[in-house]
């Protein structure tokens, strides 16, 4: 499906990032707000799979954006910054983030609220993926 698109539109790819960052974000302050162990799992299932729907269309991008000397390099430095600030650095400010949140006020569930901060991150590469895309669209007429 996605070939036949990006057939037609080089920022169909980034727009789908987006869309599908945007679509997880409410699912995954759901898990995080959820009455039962169930729910939460389920909710987390549901945005984990459309973050990592996100995955595929991102390298395409990186990809067609790139010179043809320089996409291993391009999508190199992609998955290196995606491992040091999702997988090293998120951890350590999600925990920061919640010890300053127990600090301020001892009664307060600061874990969670410092997990739900996540979708900060989430929305605002929503956001980047849309004007990517609305930059593509606009090179692109420029071009023609």
């Amino acid at each position: 499906m996605g070939v036949r698109y990006v057939r037609n539109s080089k920022s169909w790819a980034a727009r789908f990032a987006s869309v599908s960052m945007a679509l997880a974000t409410p699912f995954l302050m759901g898990c995080f707000l959820a009455p039962s162990p169930l729910l939460a799992f389920g909710s987390l299932f549901v945005s984990m799979l459309l973050i990592g729907a996100s995955t595929g269309p991102v390298g395409v991008t990186v990809q067609d954006l790139v010179a043809p000397h320089a996409r291993a390099t391009a999508i190199a430095i992609v998955g290196s910054a995606a491992t040091l600030f999702g997988g090293g650095l998120g951890p350590v400010l999600i925990g920061a983030i919640s010890d300053w949140l127990l600090l301020n006020d001892p009664a307060t569930n600061s874990l969670r609220a410092a997990l739900m901060t996540t979708a900060i991150p989430l929305l605002m590469a929503s956001g980047m993926y849309w004007l990517l895309g609305r930059r593509i669209d606009e090179k692109h007429l420029a071009a023609v």
